[in-house]
């Protein structure tokens, strides 16, 4: 299990930041056709070029502030790898990091359907607005992903439709949360 601090734990999981020891779990998430099919497409077929999209994560979101970017959620119980939990700048059609900050979730097939994505979602939002202190947050999702859908409803997100303004300018819906929504229903 990766032994760099953790970012952010809920009362199951522990988000911790990506390190190449964890290609090998990685792949059972992002080598597998039905968790990729909705988040770009891009099957990774083995364990080296794991380690190289690992790689491209970690530079990628070097430059953020601390407890910004993309990062290896476990199972507090077992250390398992359960996915990855983002919070972090959108890029626009030609990939630049854009001011709207998003979170996600990409879970391995074993873990869909135990609550995982809701749980650390609200966690994220939390940091955001509290820590971050941002106005808003979104979140966007391929239109086919009913199961992350209803993730983003579960967070009390509003549906804004669909938008072009973000990830290549492909059609995904998009989700969003004000800094007032977030504290009037808290």
């Amino acid at each position: 299990m990766n032994d760099h601090l953790p970012i952010f734990e809920t009362t199951r999981l522990i988000g911790r930041t990506w390190a190449t020891e964890l290609a090998a779990d990685a792949l059972e998430i992002y080598g597998d056709p039905d968790v990729t099919r909705f988040i770009g497409g891009q099957t990774i077929p083995n364990v080296e070029e794991m380690v190289v999209k690992i790689n491209e994560i970690i530079k990628k979101y070097r430059s953020l502030p601390q407890g910004m970017g993309s990062f290896a959620v476990h199972l507090k119980t077992t250390g398992s790898l359960v996915g990855t939990a983002m919070i972090k700048p959108m890029p626009n059609p030609n990939g630049e990091f854009t001011t709207d900050i998003e979170v996600g979730w990409h879970l391995g097939k074993r873990q869909w359907g135990k609550g995982y994505a809701t749980e650390w979602g609200q966690k994220l939002i939390e940091i955001g607005f509290n820590q971050f202190k941002l106005d808003q947050i979104h979140a966007v999702v391929d239109p086919g992903n009913e199961k992350s859908k209803k993730v983003a409803v579960r967070l009390g997100m509003r549906h804004l439709g669909l938008t072009r303004e973000y990830y290549e300018g492909k059609p995904i819906d998009h989700y969003m949360m004000t800094r007032d929504e977030y504290f009037s229903s808290s």
